[in-house]
């Protein structure tokens, strides 16, 4: 699905769609979920390099059906900072 995303904000708000709503998995272990992604995976790193770009200075509007653009941010913010401490984690 994160493939198939027109934009990074696509990628961006599909990987909250899978893991928030689709997968009812908390954003702690979304992140050390794509900590544990090989360093290979392209898609990931850059859809991560995307996250890290839309958090610190915001384009758009995340927010999806009933689930606003903070909420959306809060929810990517934790999961980063998971992702981040995975990352430190591994190596």
């Amino acid at each position: 699905m994160v493939s198939n995303a027109s934009d990074p904000a696509g990628r961006i708000q599909t990987v909250f769609y899978l893991f928030r709503i689709r997968y009812e998995i908390e954003a702690g272990e979304a992140g050390m979920r794509l900590a544990a992604e090989s360093p290979d995976n392209r898609l990931c790193t850059q859809t991560i390099a995307e996250l890290r770009r839309e958090l610190a200075a915001p384009t758009q509007d995340l927010g999806m059906v009933e689930v606003g653009d903070s909420a959306v941010r809060d929810f990517l913010a934790r999961l980063l900072s998971a992702y981040d401490e995975g990352m430190r984690k591994s190596t």
